[in-house]
């Protein structure tokens, strides 16, 4: 076959393939990171952000080779239970730790008591409760058919479980010939140390982001005074449990004289401006279309306690068990929950958990002195909807060059809290 033939019955696509390698090799295209204009580089929130990326992006994407590495070391090691649900690591997102919180109850929760001293007489360095495993990443398993162990731990990204056991103090007979109970408690003690270690990072697979992070306990579960951002959260909780006890206010009839011990006893000038600016956020917020006919409605069935027990946190939840209705004032912050039959009938007062935010202090106040001044100051950032309205006058020009004293006067701490939570996202969430 000679050369013409050979040519002619070539396909077509050979042909275009060899005149793309007959032609001259071009260029080839260069990528470079971006660069931040010249007229920005001595902006001094560019500097500061810029030192916190150069600082973590190491860290970060370390972190993410090591999870594609080591990922099925982990799943052959490690028993998992898979629940179905997608699992994400936010170590800034209080919705995601007030969830983890919300799963340890009295059914499956239950730490001994301890001694206020250790061995070495010193105070032990942390407290094993809900809020330090949530904190570190952790979630309490149901007790269920498949689970009858109390304390089970699960991690919610890396889904590693952990079993706390201690020893009973309650038998006896155990103690009797044994022990003595002091020896028991002090050997439950040295159990709750070597626990924190493992909580907080020796108990999680190599590749979990929980082992290196954790969530900050200031900023995130105790919030930070006179901040927008904190102000709009905390009216958005206090909202959504004064609806949960107007919307049961037929089961609170009652139940008014147990509702005012879980508030503090005496009167505030600011009682009235309180109740009337909670009322407007209240109808702003779930009534905006009809509230000039809620209104009088509120003002004739709903009594004054009701907000003040709703700045607090507490919730009404009505459980069915057979034919009974079980009544439980409960707490989103710290998931306690008060039998309200039981604690009317035994006339014992009762509070949040020690750790909860509601029993902590912002600033030089107790919590619920400075959400009750809180509210009753924000009348004029209700928005048309009832949502928090920040100050318009906060925002601030990025260019240093042409008006620095506008960005002096209108800079201030929540602009620098704002910009920080979005680099963290930008980083740390999955």
């Amino acid at each position: 076959m000679d050369s013409l033939n050979f040519a002619a019955n070539t396909p077509r696509v050979l042909n275009q393939c060899l005149a793309l390698l007959d032609q001259p090799a071009r260029p080839t295209a260069t990528f470079s990171v971006p660069l931040t204009p010249k007229k920005y580089e001595n902006h001094p929130d560019i500097q500061f952000f810029s030192s916190i990326k150069k600082k973590h992006h190491f860290e970060y994407h370390k972190l993410k080779k090591n999870s594609t590495r080591d990922a099925w070391l982990d799943k052959s090691t490690v028993p998992m239970i898979h629940s179905g649900k997608s699992t994400s690591f936010d170590p800034y997102s209080r919705a995601d730790l007030l969830h983890r919180i919300s799963t340890f109850n009295a059914l499956n929760w239950s730490i001994p008591p301890s001694s206020d001293l250790n061995e070495s007489g010193t105070v032990l360095p942390s407290t094993l409760n809900e809020l330090f495993c949530a904190l570190n990443g952790w979630a309490c398993e149901p007790i269920s058919r498949n689970n009858n162990f109390s304390n089970h731990l699960k991690c919610s990204v890396c889904e590693v479980q952990l079993i706390l056991r201690f020893n009973s103090v309650d038998e006896a007979s155990y103690g009797k010939f044994l022990f003595d109970m002091e020896d028991i408690v002090r050997l439950n003690d040295n159990l709750k140390v070597s626990y924190l270690s493992e909580i907080r990072h020796g108990a999680h697979s190599q590749s979990c982001p929980w082992k290196s992070l954790s969530c900050s306990l200031q900023g995130i579960y105790y919030m930070t005074p006179y901040v927008s951002a904190t102000n709009a959260t905390l009216v958005t909780e206090y909202l959504l449990c004064l609806k949960n006890l107007i919307d049961n206010l037929p089961a609170l009839e009652n139940m008014g004289a147990f509702c005012q011990t879980l508030v503090p006893s005496g009167t505030s000038e600011l009682d009235e401006h309180f109740v009337r600016v909670s009322k407007m956020w209240f109808l702003d917020r779930f009534y905006t279309d009809t509230k000039e006919n809620f209104a009088a409605v509120l003002d004739f069935v709903c009594p004054p306690w009701i907000y003040k027990v709703a700045a607090l946190g507490w919730k009404l939840s009505l459980q069915s068990h057979q034919e009974d209705t079980v009544l439980l004032m409960t707490c989103d912050c710290c998931n306690q929950r008060l039998f309200v039959e039981q604690h009317m009938a035994e006339g014992v007062v009762h509070s949040h958990k020690p750790w909860c935010m509601h029993m902590s202090y912002m600033g030089q106040m107790s919590f619920y002195e400075y959400f009750y001044r809180l509210i009753a100051l924000l009348e004029k950032s209700i928005g048309p909807h009832g949502e928090y309205l920040v100050d318009q006058e906060l925002s601030f020009d990025m260019d240093p060059l042409t008006n620095n004293r506008k960005r002096r006067e209108s800079f201030d701490i929540n602009d620098g809290l704002d910009r920080l939570t979005k680099l963290r996202k930008m980083y740390f969430v999955s």
